[in-house]
């Protein structure tokens, strides 16, 4: 079982993201930041790459420092968001106007929503979106 917090827009949008390390940020970086609609993020990761590969460029060549600066980037940049995406991503629904309904123990996403429908109104399942 995984922790998700659920979270809802007065809209009526439900969306359930779990609270550990994410295999899909750590995977694909700024691509899951833009898949998940936490666009500054994106922008921040791919900004700061093509930061580092200049200066890596300007201070060692085109040679192995740069490859290497930016292999050692590519890799804190993937255990950073592994480890922090998930809530960086929370706090990204919340500055969107959602608000934390509290945290369900489930196997999948899909099923923390259901869990938080079936306790909060017996069973009605708003729109929901179920992206762990």
């Amino acid at each position: 079982m995984k922790s998700y917090k659920i979270f809802e827009h007065p809209s009526g949008d439900v969306t359930a993201i779990k609270e550990d390390w994410s295999w899909t940020a750590f995977l694909f970086g700024w691509i899951w930041a833009l898949c998940h609609g936490v666009w500054p993020l994106a922008l921040g990761v791919l900004a700061l790459g093509m930061l580092v590969a200049h200066a890596a460029k300007a201070i060692g060549g085109a040679g192995e420092a740069t490859l290497g600066a930016m292999v050692l980037f590519g890799l804190l940049n993937s255990l950073v968001l592994g480890s922090i995406g998930n809530s960086l991503r929370a706090r990204w629904q919340i500055r969107k106007g959602y608000v934390c309904a509290g945290t369900v123990e489930a196997e999948n996403a899909a099923a923390a929503l259901q869990i938080h429908a079936a306790r909060s109104d017996g069973g009605a399942l708003r729109g929901g979106s179920f992206h762990g």
